[in-house]
Formats: structure tokens, sequence, C-alpha cells
């Protein structure tokens, strides 16, 4: 045997020790979590599948901007355990509208992204689906409609070149956007700064999760990006010089403009970020976008976080692992709204010559 034979079988006896050594490590490790690992952990990795592939545009296709890409009308997904339908309209409803509005109705239009689309939940729960059954109750003798145009992962600019290509045709005599507070300032397509290469890799290898030392730090480093995302994007998100407010601000105009020429009110719903409504932390952002709306543009605006007192967020996440509201917190909001705004003074309004 050569010095340099003995050389390289040493190496490869310690480099085999070595690795020896991890995976015994690793098996300790993944026993101990086994043992240790909390029922919320494994809840947390219950299926949730939210599939918008077959009612959505392909949005590889050229001939279709993203930003302006329409549901297909008649088409069905699935959100979660909850059935989603697109109707006659290209929106998000169980059942179909005119296209015309029928001259004896009242009809609202809902703005928003997931949260008002309702991600989770069925149509007859999301907010604007309660809503109009609450107020068709409440004004039996009125005809009543209320449309929900919310689409995922658009901000407001998003919404308002949705509007002003399309939904400004249905002629809707109130227009109420539901503004998340969370991101629908920001930059649509803007790349989040928190996300971690190696949670991106086991996503893209789900057999990795059925590890319970994988599912302990995935699940500990998702609540901590989620921390660092309010942390870092709610003040980023409303500040003078972050071009996403700059376009919120401008589209905010352009959108009264459209809309009062056409003879539609318009009205903001806050929608606040599922953390802490009994202990809520990020009222200032509330208020930023209240003092905007209406003290610049006396655009009503009503919080929906009035609505929610005493209820703990959390537990009325759709899934553990996605904190869009449940059907009891989208009821909630939807009292509110059927409480809070003036809605007898607009079909006074809109039913008089």
């Amino acid at each position: 045997m050569t010095r340099w034979t003995a050389i390289a079988r040493s190496i490869g006896w310690r480099l085999a020790l070595v690795t020896a050594s991890i995976a015994v490590a690793l098996v300790i490790a993944e026993i101990a979590a086994r043992l240790l690992v909390p029922p919320e952990v494994d809840e947390f990795f219950t299926p949730f599948v939210h599939d918008d592939r077959s009612y959505r545009y392909d949005l590889k296709d050229p001939t279709i901007l993203r930003t302006l890409a329409w549901y297909k009308p008649g088409a069905t997904g699935v959100t979660g355990d909850a059935p989603v339908r697109i109707n006659n309209l290209g929106l998000r409803d169980a059942r179909d509208y005119p296209a015309v509005k029928p001259a004896d109705c009242f009809r609202v239009l809902g703005l928003g992204d997931s949260m008002t689309f309702g991600k989770g939940v069925a149509e007859e729960e999301t907010f604007l689906g309660t809503l109009e059954t609450k107020l068709g109750m409440r004004f039996p003798n009125r005809c009543i409609e209320v449309l929900n145009a919310g689409q995922p992962n658009t901000n407001f600019h998003t919404q308002w070149l949705h509007y002003k290509l399309a939904w400004h045709t249905l002629k809707p005599d109130l227009v109420v956007v539901g503004f998340f507070v969370y991101n629908d300032s920001q930059l649509e397509g803007e790349e989040e700064p928190y996300s971690l290469r190696w949670m991106e890799f086991i996503d893209a290898n789900p057999w990795m999760k059925g590890s319970r030392l994988v599912r302990m730090l995935y699940h500990r480093a998702f609540f901590g990006m989620g921390a660092k995302a309010l942390e870092e994007g709610l003040p980023r998100y409303f500040a003078d010089d972050y071009p996403g407010w700059e376009q919120f601000r401008n589209a905010v105009g352009d959108f009264k403009k459209l809309a009062t020429t056409q003879g539609a009110r318009i009205a903001f719903t806050l929608i606040p970020v599922p953390e802490g409504y009994d202990n809520y932390p990020y009222r200032k952002y509330h208020e930023r976008v209240t003092q905007f709306l209406v003290g610049e543009h006396q655009i009503p605006t009503f919080d929906l976080l009035n609505g929610l007192g005493g209820i703990k967020a959390r537990k009325h996440w759709v899934h553990p692992s996605d904190g869009h509201p449940d059907a009891f917190v989208h009821e909630q909001m939807a009292e509110y709204m059927a409480e809070a705004m003036p809605w007898a003074d607009w079909l006074d309004e809109a039913a008089s010559p």
C-alpha cells in the first residue's frame, strides 16, 4: 500500500464516520420530533387546495395581459373545501345576473383581492354574498344585487384597471372596494424579500414534508416569515416615497372621477390583517388609509375591524396554513356593513327621479 493510498483510505473512513454520525443525529432528531411535535404542526400540513387553473384564462397567452385577465364565465374550480363557480358575467357567484341592470334594482359591485373573492369559503359565505342576503331581508320590497368582482393576487391599482376596462359597464349604483390593509397598496408582482430558498425547495419536493423534523422547522419558519412580513412590509407599503402607495393614490383619484361621471357612488371598506382582532396592533395603517380617502377625496370609508371585536383571528383562519378569514368572520364583516353603511339613504337616492 502506497503512502497516498493510505491517506486516501484514512480520509474515506473519516468521511464515512462523519456521514454516519450525521445520519444517526438526524434519525435521533426525527424520533424526538415525532414524540414532541404538537398537533397544530400536523394540522398545518393537512391539504388545502386553491386551484384556479380551470376558471382563469391562461396567463401564458401573449394576447392576454396578466393584470387584466378575466375569469371564464360558467367555469368552476375549488378553494379549500369550497367550490368556486364563475357566473355568466365572469364574476364569482353562485347565481347569474343580467348584464344590463334591471331598472328597479340597486346594484352593488364589490372590488377587492382574495379577501373579497373569498379564498377558502363558498360564494354565499363571502362577506359580499352574505351582505346581499342580509340586505334582502332588511329591505324585502327592494331588488338589491351584490356582485363579487374580487380577484386574488391583485392590488387596488389592478382592480381599478379592471373597472375601467369592463366592470363599469355593469352600471353599478354603488362600488364597494374591499381594501386589504396589509398589501393592497403593494406593487403587484413585487418579490417578497423574506422568502426562504430551502422552504421553496421543500415545496417543490413535498415528499420531504413526511418528516416530522422538516415539518417542525418549516412550521416555525412560516410564522417567522409572517411576522417579518408585517414588521417590514406594512411601514414600507404606506411610506410617502413608496411607488405602490403613490400608485394607489393616483388610482383612487381616477377611479372616483370615472365613477362620479357615470353616476355611481363609491365607498371603501378596510379589511384588517388577520392577526389579533381583539388586540389589534395595526390601527395606524387603517387611520392612514382613512385619512387619505376621507380627508382628500371625501370617500365614505368603513373599517371592518369595528365589527370584529373580541374575535381571536387565528382561530378563524380558513386553514392553519392560510390566514384568509373563515365564514364566521365573513359573516361578522357583512353584519357590520349592513348596519354601519347608510343603505336606506342610498336606496332612497337611487329611487328618486
